[in-house]
């Protein structure tokens, strides 16, 4: 008799585990579709405010791309006027945590700058950055992001940056006539070597830089 009344009791808080898990995962799916469809408005200052007084607002989306086994939601930002802001992506719904490519458009549709979050892992997912990313040499920091920005039509500077923010390794930072000045980021630290270069990737000259002490 004992044996038949804990078996019961087992089947009765299995039962209630299950309803509970059930019900879990229909609120997480209530949520998620919730945030899937609707639009979100933000101030100048990307501060969340009602719709008529915003300058952009956000969709959100399931893309093709993985991370850690689940799939990224995909994330748009777009201008009043409706044209495209941003495109990137976020393994999180709730909030936005940067992963993979962010590409980010002026408002003429023209691209202004690159962010490739986790670099190591999507540097051969994201095919775009490519061509810039040889233009330097490779850093060895874990947790990296890749930049490039750009003039209108031409690069203005192209380096990486550790998880903190802080510029890293070897960056180029060009000049609107084509020459560029090459620098080193030791542990985030400001360089003091500068080289400058031409277009056909010659050595003009060498420079020193000392920053002022604090």
């Amino acid at each position: 008799m004992k044996k038949a009344i804990f078996i019961i009791f087992s089947f009765l808080i299995i039962s209630a585990f299950s309803q509970n898990n059930v019900s879990s995962n229909k609120n997480d799916s209530t949520i998620i579709q919730s945030q899937l469809t609707k639009k979100t408005y933000f101030d100048k200052d990307w501060n969340e405010i009602p719709k008529g007084k915003h300058k952009y607002y956000r969709t959100l989306s399931i893309s093709e791309y993985e991370y850690n086994g689940q799939k990224l939601y995909k994330v748009k930002d777009y201008y009043k006027n409706g044209k495209i802001q941003m495109i990137g992506y976020s393994s999180r719904i709730d909030t936005i945590d940067r992963i993979g490519l962010s590409t980010f458009y002026n408002t003429d549709g023209s691209i202004y700058r690159y962010n490739l979050y986790e670099y190591d892992t999507f540097k051969d997912v994201f095919p775009e950055v490519k061509e810039y990313v040889s233009k330097i040499k490779p850093c060895d920091i874990p947790n990296k992001t890749f930049n490039v920005k750009f003039y209108p039509k031409k690069i203005r500077y192209i380096g990486y940056r550790n998880s903190d923010g802080k510029k890293i390794g070897i960056w180029r930072f060009y000049k609107k006539n084509g020459k560029y000045v090459v620098c080193n980021f030791k542990n985030g630290v400001q360089p003091t070597v500068l080289r400058l270069y031409n277009k056909s990737d010659q050595l003009i000259k060498k420079g020193y830089y000392r920053p002022k002490s604090h």
